[in-house]
């Protein structure tokens, strides 16, 4: 059953990781001037922030509102007892927060180094 589970993952698993983001595999292909002008976007952090930032404001975009944005939602929702807009405001909150979450490894780095500091300043 084990080798099993191996095959999976080499057979079925890493195909799928390269369908995920293929461009990559793609840029080995072509040469090394053309390459670095389209592996730029991957390389550079400002695609990253960009990333963020849209997720971090569509996500305060669902979560805010009182009602859905989506009528057929309600209707959908009514008929299986749910709530549309709350539903709506939990996906969007967690969109929000999740734009975020790199933030909390760093302020924790941070707060040890600061820690460090303080009681090597004290001796």
């Amino acid at each position: 059953m084990h080798m099993v589970q191996h095959l999976l993952l080499t057979m079925v698993a890493a195909p799928l990781v390269l369908l995920g983001n293929p461009l990559p595999v793609v840029l080995w292909g072509v040469p090394r001037e053309p390459r670095r002008w389209l592996a730029y976007p991957l390389t550079s952090t400002t695609g990253f922030r960009k990333a963020t930032a849209q997720s971090t404001a569509f996500g305060a975009l669902l979560a805010l509102p009182e009602r859905s944005f989506y009528p057929y939602y309600d209707r959908i929702a009514s008929h299986l007892g749910a709530n549309a807009a709350g539903e709506q405001a939990a996906a969007g909150g967690i969109m929000w927060v999740s734009g975020h979450m790199y933030l909390f490894p760093i302020l924790l780095v941070l707060y040890n180094f600061a820690q460090r500091n303080a009681r090597v300043e004290a001796r």
